[in-house]
C-alpha cells in the first residue's frame, strides 16, 4: 500500500520533490471514505480512541516544501531510516504542534525550524498539520471504524520576523480555524493525550530518564517520580484545595488565639480564686454525696436484712422440717442395712454349698459321660471287628465253595482226560497201521532202509523207555514243586499282609498317643490357667473390698470437707480472709476461729454455744499477730473481730472441781485440739456448768453457797449474778463440733477430695468389671478344662481298643508265622527233595538223551530217506502218527497235573472248614458282646439323663441365688449410699440451720440501726452551685430503686469520699465572690466556644482533603506497581521490580523508589543498572502507566537504541499484541522492532531535504 504517491513515480513509491499537497486517493483508503458517513456502532468493550492518521509538513526543519507523513497504522507504526535523514523531525513536527519550546526541538528559536538548505532558501515560514480522528476497533488487525465527525486537524505556522529583533510569530488553528496555545491543549488532553506528562512522547535517550527521576521533587519547577505519579493517578489536583485550607485554618488559629487571650485574661481572675471555691464546693458535695450514697447503702443494707431475715427465716423452718423428715425417712435405714448384710451372707453360704453340689453333679456326669465314651468306643472296636469277622467268612466261603465245586468236577475231568487218551490211542493203532501198509508196500525199495530203522530203534528202545520213565517222575516232581511253592507263596503273602497291620495299628497308636500327650500338656497349661485366675479373682475380690472401704472413707473425707468449707463460708468474710492472710504466710500467729479449736458431743451444742460467747474470736498466739489482724481488716474495711491473745491469758488453774451433784464442768467436756488452746476456752467458759433442764439448773446455781454460772442443755442460762436469759423460738448452736474440721479447707481441697472420690468410684467399677471377666474367664476354662477331660478320657479309649486291636493284629501274624513258620519243615523238606529229584532226573534224561540223540538223528536221516522213497502219502502218515504221539503226551501230563491239585484242593479245602468253623465262633461271640454292651449303653444313658437333669436343676437353683444374691447386694449398696447421703445431709443441715438463725438475729439489729441512720443523721447541704436538676433533699427509696443500685461500688465510694472529707478544710465564705467572676468568663467563654466550632470545622475539611488524597493515591499506586511488577517480569523473562514508598505512613513527605531484580541478579536501585536494564525499567514502567491510565498515542526516538535483539523482540512482540487500545508511532533502526509494525514509514535525504515513504508490510508479502 502507497501513500501521497506522485504521479510519475513508480509502483512502489516517489518522493515528494514539489511543494504541493497531495491528500491521500480514496481508493487508498476505502476504510476512511465508505465508513465515515455511517454512524459507529461498538460493543460494550470497544470504546472510541484518538489516532493519528497523518501529517503534513511543509518547511520543517529538513522538510522541503509539502510533505505527508502516513498514513500511520491505527497500532503500530515504525519509521525508520538512516542516521541524520531527518527521522527525528517527524517528532520535533508533533512537540512543534502541541506548543513545546524551540529548545526542545533542538533549537535556539522557532524561526530556526525553517527549513534552509541550497534549493530553498530564505523560506519565511514553517507549519505542521496533524491530523488526528477517533475510531473504534473491530477485530481484525487492520479493521476499524472512524467516528463520524470526529475528524480533528490541528496546525500551528510559524513567521519569521521581518527584523532580527523582532518576535517570531506563532499561529495555531483547528480545523482551518485560528486558536491558541491553551485551547489546543485543552481539546488534546480532553481526548487523552497526556501533555502534562508527556508520557506518550518518548525522544531519543530520554527513555530512561523516566526510571531516573528522584524520588521526590526539590523545588517546585521540578518533577520527581512523586509527583510524575501523583499528576497520572490524579492526586495532584488535591494540592490546592488542601493549601488553600491549610491557609484558612491557620488564619482561623489566630483569631481563636486572641480570643482565648481575651479568655484568659478574665479567666486569670476567675482562677485566683478557682481553687479555693473549687476547694468549699467539692467539700459540699463531696458530704452531700457521701450523704446520698450512705442512703442508697442504708436502704440496700435495709432491704437486704429484711430479705434475708424472711430467707432465713423461712430456711430455718424448712431445714428443721427437712431434718425431722429425713430422720423419720431414714429412720430404720442402719437396721435394714443389717439385715441386708445378714441375709447376703446368709445366701452367699447357701449359694456356695450348692455351688459345691452342682460341681459334685457335674463330676458325677463326666463319669458317665466317660463311661459313655468308652462303651461306644468298645461297641465301634466291636463292630469293626464283625464287620471284619463276617468279610472274613464271606470270602473263606467263597474259597470253599470254589474247591468244592472244583473237587466235583475232578471225576468228570478225569473221565473225559481218560477217554481222551483211549480215542487217541485208537486212533494211533489205525495210523500206525495204515503207516505200516504204506511201509509194506514200499519194503522192497525200503527195507533196507527199514531194517536198518528197526535195528536203530530196537537200540533206542531200552533208552526211550528209560527216558519216559524218568519224564514221568520228573513231570509229577515238577507238580508237586508248583503245588507246594504256591502254598509257601500265600503263607508269605498272608504273613506280610499280617505284618503291614501290626505296623498301621502301631504308628495309629502312636499317633494317638501322642495326641494323649498333647491334650495332657494342653490340660496342665489349663489347669495352671484356672488356678491363675482364681488367683486373680480372689485378688480382685480383695482389692474389690478395699475400694469399697476406700470409697466409703473417700465419701466421708470429701462430704466433711464440704460441710466444714461451708461453714468457714458462713463464719463470714472476716474470718475467711484472715485464715488467707495466714495460710498465704502473710501473717503469722493466727490460730483460727476458737470454736474450731476443740470438740464437744453434740448433746452439748447449744450449752457450749449459749454459754460462751467468745467462741466466734479469733485466736492468736501474740498480741503483735492481733495487731496485724486489725491493721489489716482496718485497711480492707473488711469490718469487726475480737482477738483472743495466748501469750497475755491469765495462766489459769483448769484442774478438775468438786461439783453440786457431780453436774459436769462444760469446760472438763471440751478437747481442745491443742493444749495451748485450754486456757482460750477457761477465759470465755470458766466454771460453767451443765444442767439438764431449768430446774436443776436453778438449784445448783442458787442452793449453794457457792454460786455457778449454769447453762441448760435447751440454752437456758443463769448468771453468777442471778440474771437468767433464755425462752424465744430458736436457740443458739453451731458454735462447735463434735468433731475437728479440717484446717485452711479450700475449695480447692474439696474439689480434690471430690476427684478422689470420683477417682476410687470409677476404680471400683473397674475393678467389678474386671472380677466379672475373671468369672466369665473362669467359667469357660472350668467348661474347657471339662471338655479336655472327655477329649483325654476318649482318647485313652482310643489307645486302649487300638492296643486290644494290635494285640489281636500281632496274635494274628504270630498264629500265621506259627502256622506256616515260612513255609513248614516238611514242605522245605518235600520241595527240597523234589528239588533234587527234579535235578536228578532232569540230568538223567539229559545223559539219555545226549545218548539217544544219535540214534535218532541216525533213525531220522533213515526216515528221511524212506521218506524220500515213499513220497508224499508216507509224509502225510507219518506226521499223522506224530501228532497223535504228541497229544497223547499232552493229555499224559495233564491229568498227572489233575491229580497233583487234586491233592492240594483237598487239603485247602480241611483247611478252610477249620477257619471258616473258628470265625463263626468269634462272629457269634461278638454278637452277643455286642448286644450286651448295648444293654448297659442304654442303661448308662439313663442314668446319665437323670444325673443331667440334676445338673441343670443345681443350675437353675444356683441361679436363682445368684439372682437374689445380686439383688440384695443392689439392694445393700443403694442403702448404704442412702445411709451416707443421710448423714452427709444432716451435717449439712445442721450446719445451715444454725447459720441461718445466727443471721436473722444479725440482720434484725443491723435493720434498726440503718434506719435510726437515715431517719436522724442523713442532711443534705446547698452550695449555690448546683443544677437545676440536682436533687437537694433525701429520697426515700422504693423496692425497684434499692434492685438497681450496685452495693459493692457504692460501698467503694463511700469509703473514697470519706477519706476524701477527712482530708479537707476548705473556706466557705469564698462561693459567692467566685460567682461574680465566673458570669464574667462565662461570656467571653461562649466567643472562644463559637471560634473554637468554625476551627475545627475548618480542620476537619483539611483533614478530609489530605485523606481523600492519600486513599486514592495509595489505590492507584498500588495498582501501578502491581501491573510494573507483571509488565517486568514479562519484558525480563523473570526480574522483578516494584515501587517502594520512602516513607509508608506519609508518602507524600519523601517520595517513591523505583528498585529493579534484573533476572539472577539481585535487587539494585536504577541508578546501578546498565543502559539496557534502565531501558527495561523504564519501558515497564511506561506499559504499567498505560495499564492503568492509557493514553491513545505513543510516539518514541529509538527506545531500543540501549537494548540487544532479544529484548528488543520482547518490547516489539509487546507492542504489538499486548497494546491494541493505543497507536505507537516508534523510529526504530532495529530490524526486529520494525518487522513487526502494522505500517513502516521510511525517511530518507536527497538533496539535503528529507522524503517520506509509506509501506504496508502485510500488502507487500501478498
Amino acid at each position: 500500500m502507497l501513500s501521497h504517491v506522485d504521479p510519475a513515480g513508480d509502483h512502489n513509491a516517489v518522493p515528494n520533490s514539489q511543494p504541493t499537497r497531495n491528500e491521500p486517493a480514496p481508493s487508498q483508503h476505502p476504510r476512511h471514505s465508505t465508513q465515515s458517513a455511517r454512524p459507529v456502532k461498538t460493543d460494550e468493550g470497544a470504546r472510541p480512541r484518538l489516532m493519528i492518521s497523518k501529517m503534513v509538513l511543509r518547511n520543517f526543519k529538513s522538510y522541503a516544501g509539502v510533505v505527508e507523513i502516513g498514513p500511520f497504522h491505527k497500532s503500530f507504526t515504525s519509521i525508520v531510516g538512516p542516521n541524520g535523514s531527518g527521522k527525528s523531525n517527524v517528532i520535533d513536527s508533533l512537540l512543534f504542534v502541541f506548543g513545546f519550546k524551540a529548545k526542545k526541538m533542538r533549537q535556539g528559536k522557532l524561526s530556526e525550524l525553517i527549513h534552509n538548505s541550497t534549493y530553498h532558501q530564505n523560506l519565511t515560514f514553517c507549519s505542521v498539520e496533524v491530523y488526528f480522528q477517533e475510531i473504534v476497533d473491530l477485530p481484525g488487525p487492520d479493521s476499524f471504524q472512524v467516528v463520524p465527525r470526529s475528524e480533528l486537524v490541528i496546525s500551528r505556522t510559524v513567521e519569521r520576523a521581518s527584523t532580527e529583533k523582532g518576535a517570531d510569530k506563532s499561529i495555531y488553528r483547528i480545523n482551518e480555524r485560528t486558536s491558541t496555545f491553551t485551547e489546543v491543549t485543552t481539546l488534546l488532553k480532553n481526548k487523552g493525550v497526556d501533555l502534562d506528562h508527556k508520557r506518550f512522547l518518548i525522544l531519543q535517550g530520554e527513555v530512561e530518564s523516566i526510571a531516573l527521576m528522584k524520588p521526590k521533587a526539590q523545588n517546585e519547577h521540578e518533577d520527581g517520580l512523586l509527583e510524575y505519579l501523583e499528576d497520572i493517578i490524579g492526586t495532584s489536583r488535591y494540592k490546592q484545595p488542601i493549601d488553600d485550607a491549610s491557609m484558612r485554618l491557620d488564619q482561623l488559629n489566630e483569631e481563636r488565639t486572641e480570643k482565648l487571650n481575651r479568655l484568659k485574661f478574665v479567666e486569670k481572675d476567675k482562677n485566683s480564686l478557682e481553687a479555693k471555691k473549687d476547694e468549699a464546693e467539692a467539700f459540699i458535695r463531696t458530704e452531700n454525696t457521701l450523704t446520698h450514697r450512705k442512703n442508697e447503702l442504708f436502704h440496700i443494707n435495709i432491704t437486704e436484712c429484711t430479705a434475708e431475715v424472711k430467707t432465713n427465716e423461712e430456711a430455718v423452718e424448712a431445714l428443721n422440717q427437712h431434718l425431722e423428715d429425713e430422720r423419720e425417712k431414714h429412720k430404720d435405714l442402719l437396721d435394714e442395712v443389717k439385715t441386708l448384710e445378714k441375709d447376703h451372707h446368709a445366701i452367699q453360704k447357701e449359694f456356695d454349698t450348692i455351688t459345691k453340689k452342682a460341681a459334685a453333679v457335674k463330676d458325677e456326669l463326666q463319669k458317665y459321660d466317660r463311661a459313655e465314651v468308652e462303651m461306644k468306643e468298645k461297641e465301634t472296636h466291636l463292630q469293626k471287628k464283625k464287620k471284619k469277622l463276617s468279610a472274613s467268612i464271606h470270602k473263606e466261603s467263597l474259597e470253599r465253595s470254589e474247591n468244592e465245586t472244583w473237587i466235583q468236577n475232578f471225576d468228570s475231568d478225569m473221565q473225559k482226560a481218560s477217554a481222551e487218551a483211549e480215542t487217541l490211542a485208537a486212533r494211533l493203532v489205525v495210523e500206525e497201521t495204515t503207516l505200516e501198509e504204506i511201509r509194506e508196500s514200499l519194503k522192497g525199495k525200503t527195507e533196507v532202509f527199514q531194517k536198518a530203522i528197526e535195528q536203530k530203534q530196537e537200540e533206542l528202545g531200552p533208552w526211550m523207555q528209560r527216558i519216559n520213565e524218568k519224564q514221568a517222575g520228573l513231570d509229577v516232581a515238577q507238580s508237586e514243586r508248583d503245588i507246594l511253592d504256591s502254598k509257601i507263596t500265600a503263607s508269605k503273602t498272608a504273613l506280610k499282609d499280617a505284618e503291614h497291620k501290626v505296623l498301621e495299628l502301631r504308628a495309629h497308636y502312636g499317633e494317638k498317643k501322642q495326641q494323649l500327650k498333647t491334650f495332657e500338656a494342653e490340660r496342665q497349661e489349663m489347669t495352671h490357667q484356672e488356678k491363675s485366675i482364681e488367683s486373680k479373682l480372689a485378688e480382685c475380690v480383695k482389692a474389690e473390698t478395699e475400694l469399697r472401704k476406700k470409697v466409703t472413707k473417700c465419701r466421708a473425707s470429701a462430704d466433711d470437707a464440704k460441710v466444714t468449707l461451708q461453714a468457714a463460708q458462713n463464719r463470714g468474710k472476716v474470718h475467711t480472709h484472715l485464715m488467707q492472710q495466714s495460710h498465704t504466710g502473710r501473717i503469722q500467729g493466727i490460730c483460727g476461729r476458737l470454736g474450731d479449736l476443740g470438740v464437744i458431743d453434740d448433746k452439748y451444742d447449744v450449752a457450749v454455744t449459749t454459754a460462751c460467747g467468745a467462741l466466734g474470736s479469733i485466736v492468736v498466739d501474740t498480741v503483735e499477730a492481733g495487731q496485724k489482724c486489725i491493721e489489716f481488716l482496718r485497711k480492707q474495711s473488711l469490718g469487726r473481730a475480737t482477738f483472743i491473745c495466748l501469750d497475755k491469758l491469765t495462766n489459769w488453774d483448769t484442774s478438775p472441781i468438786q461439783t453440786p451433784k457431780n453436774v459436769p464442768r462444760l469446760f472438763d467436756l471440751i478437747k481442745p485440739k491443742h493444749p495451748k488452746y485450754a486456757p482460750a476456752f477457761y477465759h470465755g467458759l470458766r466454771d460453767t456448768l451443765v444442767a439438764t433442764n431449768l430446774p436443776e439448773a436453778n438449784r445448783i446455781a442458787f442452793g449453794q453457797s457457792k454460786r455457778y454460772k449454769v447453762v441448760t442443755l435447751d440454752g437456758q442460762l443463769i448468771d453468777i449474778s442471778g440474771t437468767m436469759s433464755g425462752g424465744g423460738n430458736t436457740v443458739k448452736r453451731g458454735g462447735m463440733s463434735s468433731k475437728f474440721a479440717e484446717d485452711g479447707v479450700t475449695q480447692q481441697q474439696v474439689a480434690r477430695l471430690e476427684a478422689e472420690r470420683d477417682n476410687a468410684e470409677a476404680n471400683i467399677q473397674k475393678t467389678v468389671e474386671k472380677r466379672k471377666a475373671l468369672e466369665e474367664q473362669l467359667e469357660e476354662s472350668k467348661k474347657a478344662l471339662a471338655d479336655s477331660a472327655v477329649e483325654v478320657q476318649k482318647l485313652k479309649m482310643d489307645l486302649k481298643s487300638l492296643k486290644e486291636s494290635l494285640v489281636d493284629a500281632e496274635d494274628h501274624a504270630e498264629t500265621i508265622k506259627s502256622r506256616h513258620q515260612g513255609p513248614s519243615k516238611e514242605d522245605i523238606a518235600r520241595r527240597d527233595e523234589l528239588e533234587s529229584i527234579i535235578d536228578t532226573a532232569t540230568k538223567a534224561i539229559g545223559k539219555l538223551q545226549v545218548s539217544t540223540t544219535k540214534i535218532e538223528e541216525e533213525i531220522a536221516v533213515l526216515q528221511q530217506k524212506i521218506l524220500e522213497v515213499g513220497g508224499v502219502r508216507l509224509r502225510t502218515q507219518h506226521a499223522k502218527v506224530d501228532s497223535i504221539n504228541e497229544q497223547l503226551a499232552l493229555n499224559s501230563a495233564r491229568m498227572t497235573k489233575l491229580q497233583v491239585e487234586r491233592t492240594a484242593r483237598d487239603k485247602a479245602l480241611a483247611k478252610l472248614l477249620k477257619s471258616i468253623e473258628k470265625n463263626d465262633r468269634e462272629l457269634e461271640s461278638t454278637e452277643s458282646e455286642m448286644e450286651e454292651i448295648g444293654d448297659a449303653l442304654e442303661q448308662q444313658r439313663a442314668a446319665a439323663a437323670q444325673v443331667t437333669e440334676k445338673v441343670r436343676e443345681a443350675q437353675k437353683v444356683l441361679d436363682e441365688k445368684e439372682a437374689q444374691l445380686e439383688q440384695i447386694k443392689r439392694a445393700l449398696d443403694e442403702r448404704t449410699d442412702a445411709v451416707n447421703e443421710m448423714r452427709k445431709l444432716e451435717i449439712e443441715v445442721k450446719a445451715q440451720l444454725e447459720n441461718a438463725k445466727k443471721i436473722v438475729a444479725q440482720k434484725i439489729a443491723q435493720r434498726k440501726y440503718y434506719r435510726k441512720e437515715i431517719d436522724t443523721n442523713l442532711r443534705i447541704q446547698v452550695t449555690g452551685f448546683e443544677d437545676e436538676d440536682e436533687v437537694t433533699d433525701l429520697q426515700e427509696l422504693t423496692d425497684e430503686d434499692v434492685e438497681a443500685l450496685d452495693k459493692s461500688a457504692i460501698e467503694k465510694e463511700i469509703s473514697i469520699l470519706q477519706a476524701k472529707l477527712d482530708e479537707g478544710t476548705p473556706n466557705l465564705s469564698v462561693l459567692a465572690e467566685y460567682k461574680q467572676k465566673l458570669d464574667a468568663y462565662l461570656a467571653r467563654a461562649k466567643d472562644l466556644d463559637e471560634m473554637t466550632m468554625t476551627r475545627d470545622e475548618a480542620k476537619k475539611q483539611l483533614d478530609d482533603l489530605r485523606t481523600t488524597r492519600l486513599a486514592e493515591f495509595m489505590e492507584g499506586f498500588t495498582m501501578i506497581s502491581q501491573k510494573l511488577k507483571e509488565m517486568y517480569q514479562m519484558i525480563t523473562l523473570g526480574g522483578n521490580a516494584e515501587l517502594e514508598l520512602v516513607d509508608s505512613l506519609d508518602p507524600f513527605s519523601e517520595g517513591i523508589i523505583f528498585s529493579v531484580m534484573p533476572p539472577k541478579k539481585s535487587w539494585k536501585n536504577i541508578s546501578n543498572l546498565s543502559g539496557g536494564e534502565k531501558t527495561l525499567s523504564s519501558l515497564a514502567l511506561v506499559f504499567a502507566l498505560h495499564h492503568f491510565k492509557p493514553t491513545p498515542l505513543y510516539v518514541m526516538d529509538e527506545i531500543d537504541a540501549a537494548l540487544d535483539f532479544r529484548n528488543v523482540s520482547i518490547v516489539a512482540n509487546y507492542i504489538k499484541e499486548r497494546t491494541k487500545n493505543a497507536q505507537f508511532v516508534i523510529i526504530s533502526l532495529r530490524n526486529n522492532m520494525f518487522e513487526l509494525a502494522d505500517r513502516l514509514v521510511g525517511i530518507y535525504k536527497t538533496d539535503n531535504t528529507t522524503k517520506s515513504i509509506t509501506i504496508n508490510p502485510a500488502a507487500v508479502q501478498t
